[in-house]
């Protein structure tokens, strides 16, 4: 049976916390769009959004965070990298990094050993970031490669109960908003992988002038 909760009911999240925590999907809204996730630290959910999103392997995933102060578990930051999550998060930026040798997280990053981290100003997805006290998957609702949907009405008639829970959010139905922008920063390089809520030119003069 497909279960949806608003956002604004008070036991949505408790609810989600306890999905998450069960290693199952979930459906929530962001800053941006909605996300689908769940317990980052689990290979098993991990392969399970894959198949959802019919996603190849190759392609990492990102996670969001409860604080800034928890990148240092996860990834050795450079200074641009500081500077950068200083400026922009929490905010539409993901930044993909280079993971620790000894990353928990090994089994979303890419060939590369690199996986995306964002922190959303959204204060749902912190809550149950802090609760459920691991990173959460976050990614687009969609199959690979096709435009994310934006109502939950749409996402249910694809993922139906495969997915565990749908927290609505009714300022983001039949959203327009784009999703977050995506960097790639490497040896204090930046490379744009997609322009999404933060222009482009925005991020280029704050590193210029910073």
């Amino acid at each position: 049976m497909v279960r949806i909760l608003s956002v604004r009911d008070p036991l949505a999240i408790s609810v989600a916390d306890k999905i998450v925590r069960k290693g199952l999907p979930l459906v929530y809204p962001t800053d941006t769009i909605y996300g689908l996730g769940g317990d980052a630290m689990s290979p098993e959910l991990v392969e399970r959004i894959y198949k959802l999103k019919k996603r190849p392997p190759f392609m990492p995933l990102s996670v969001m965070l409860a604080s800034v102060q928890e990148f240092d578990k996860f990834s050795d930051l450079s200074e641009s990298a500081r500077r950068l999550i200083a400026a922009f998060l929490p905010g539409a930026l993901t930044i993909i990094l280079p993971l620790e040798a000894d990353s928990p997280l090994k089994h979303i990053a890419n060939a590369d050993g690199m996986a995306g981290f964002r922190i959303p100003s959204n204060s749902f997805c912190l809550d149950l970031c802090a609760r459920a006290e691991r990173p959460i998957i976050t990614s687009s609702v969609n199959y690979s490669g096709q435009p994310p949907l934006t109502r939950i009405s749409d996402m249910t008639a694809q993922f139906g109960d495969l997915i565990s829970i749908y927290v609505k959010d009714d300022k983001l139905e039949n959203s327009k908003s784009l999703g977050s922008t995506i960097i790639r920063l490497l040896n204090n390089e930046i490379e744009f992988l997609r322009e999404g809520a933060i222009p482009k030119s925005t991020i280029l003069d704050f590193m210029r002038n910073n």
